[in-house]
């Protein structure tokens, strides 16, 4: 997915997420306009949230870790269900996003981003739909 800022009729590529095929854990990488990883979004399969919406916290809770190109854990990132009564009533979600301490607005912006290609990728029914490409304008 490519992110760019569009303001005053000007367009400016900010960068790009990748969803690289893994086996078992979900991963983004957030690159900037220059190519380079900036940030992976990683979190685990096998949390219970991942494959049962439930009125018990474990259910209601998918942690995932904002790690620094070398793999070091630099931030958090949690989806979070609305609950039980409000998740019978709407589907929509929360996601709950900790800034690494250094980031830019450019790495907020494609970590926002990252956190809307997440929640459409891996949370959001549609059938019949083949997502093979998308643009993100802010």
């Amino acid at each position: 997915m490519t992110v760019t800022l569009v303001e005053d009729g000007k367009s400016e590529f900010v960068g790009k997420i990748k969803d690289p095929w893994t086996c078992f854990n979900i991963i983004n990488e957030i690159y900037d306009k220059e190519g380079m990883v900036r940030y992976k979004i990683e979190g685990s399969c096998l949390q219970i949230g991942m494959h049962c919406k439930g009125p018990f916290e474990c259910c209601e809770t998918i942690d995932f870790d904002i790690k620094s190109p070398s793999g070091e854990v630099v931030s958090t990132l949690q989806k979070r269900s609305p609950g039980c009564v409000k998740a019978a009533m709407s589907d929509a979600d929360n996601f709950a996003v900790n800034f690494p301490a250094n980031a830019t607005k450019e790495d907020k912006a494609l970590i926002m981003a990252a956190v809307i290609f997440l929640d459409f990728r891996y949370f959001e029914e549609k059938p019949n739909q083949q997502g093979h490409g998308a643009a993100l304008n802010f």
